[in-house]
């Protein structure tokens, strides 16, 4: 055996929907695409829950006394602990670790201006110190980054999307404008005003979509989301510029996902409970190129963490590979913190809402849940119930 380090990168608010290695065409994420190039990908990752931190609670988690992964990874050095959210600085979470370090900061308000420099982001902070550890003289074995940023402070330099709307502005007029209308006597065709290229608010948005709003008004908000993506792709790209020449495996997780209009709302676990919430994205850089399209729940990252140890050990046994998931079995079961219920299998997708309703989709074609089946497929949600 080997020994090797592990370095585990968990993002509150990670959609799927905004990765490129995921089917993303709107959101460029090269740094996060080369690690799932080289790596093993899972399709359908599905959380237990909708609370990010229940999410790692439950995979740090040793309720019943027997060994975890962060005892198989301790017999190697230290395993520790850094995270921005202070929901974790309780030793509950700290205790599975043998150090833990918290960036703090004031939350942002909606009067805050996004920073100018990437140097000045909670994120670009928070890698730095992780960075400055990876090159510490001592021992450690694996180290755990939790971040909530992308839930709660969307601080990324807004140049890192450039403005087209502007580019278009300032190039010269042809000759085919001369016989355009003059836009200012053009009666708008939607009652509310258009929304900017991208926000400049901080405080990630809270929203239910109006039945009138702006055709581009969900644009905008995914083009405001997608730079904070983009500044943590860029912060992923330096720590693979560190780690890969060191030989440490890194393993990129979310512990929740973001809708983003999904279910005719903007925000983290914003709406009634869709795929957008707790479908989770995870890669690891180790392994041969694969893509796992099996249902797996989140709560198996700790066993899978633990046999990592093994550096000789496959990621997903090749015997796996060709095998399919029955239409009922594995199913996972996912509860919200508002008493909302989803069961996933490989071939459907139910919620029974608070409202009494219970939309079902049928997958994995219909990835973001935009076409409920449940009127025509009664005999699946009495299965699933």
């Amino acid at each position: 055996m080997t020994n090797r380090k592990l370095i585990v990168i968990s993002a509150e608010g990670l959609a799927t929907a905004a990765l490129g290695c995921y089917g993303s065409s709107w959101n460029p994420t090269p740094a996060i695409d080369a690690i799932a190039a080289e790596g093993v990908l899972w399709d359908r990752l599905i959380a237990t829950r909708d609370d990010p931190v229940e999410v790692v609670r439950q995979i740090w988690a040793n309720d019943d006394a027997s060994p975890t992964w962060l005892d198989a990874w301790r017999a190697n050095g230290p395993v520790e602990l850094m995270s921005d959210n202070l929901r974790l600085n309780d030793n509950r979470f700290t205790r599975a670790f043998d150090t833990a370090l918290f960036v703090r900061r004031e939350p942002p308000t909606a009067s805050d201006p996004p920073c100018e420099e990437i140097e000045e982001t909670l994120l670009a902070e928070l890698f730095a110190s992780l960075l400055d550890r990876i090159e510490g003289e001592s021992p450690w074995s694996a180290i755990w980054l939790h971040t909530q940023s992308l839930a709660t402070v969307w601080d990324a330099p807004r140049w890192l999307i450039p403005d087209e709307e502007q580019d278009i502005d300032e190039e010269e007029p042809s000759e085919e404008t001369a016989y355009l209308p003059d836009p200012s006597a053009v009666e708008a065709s939607d009652s509310t005003a258009p929304p900017p290229w991208i926000h400049n608010q901080v405080t990630p948005p809270m929203l239910q979509l109006a039945s009138n709003e702006h055709p581009d008004a969900i644009v905008s908000w995914m083009r405001t989301y997608g730079c904070q993506v983009q500044l943590f792709d860029q912060m992923i790209g330096l720590l693979m510029d560190v780690a890969e020449p060191l030989g440490i495996t890194v393993v990129l997780l979310g512990t929740s996902g973001m809708s983003l209009g999904q279910n005719g709302w903007i925000g983290h676990r914003a709406g009634p409970l869709r795929s957008c919430h707790h479908r989770l994205p995870l890669i690891i850089g180790r392994g041969a190129p694969i893509r796992n399209g099996s249902l797996t729940c989140a709560t198996d990252i700790a066993k899978i963490l633990a046999d990592m140890v093994d550096s000789n050990r496959a990621i997903i046994d090749p015997a796996q590979w060709p095998k399919r998931d029955d239409e009922y079995v594995p199913r996972v079961e996912t509860s919200s913190s508002d008493g909302e219920y989803a069961v996933t299998t490989s071939r459907w997708y139910m919620v029974q809402q608070n409202d009494g309703k219970t939309p079902l989709f049928l997958k994995p074609d219909d990835v973001e849940d935009h076409n409920d089946v449940s009127r025509v497929r009664p005999d699946v949600i009495d299965k699933l119930q």
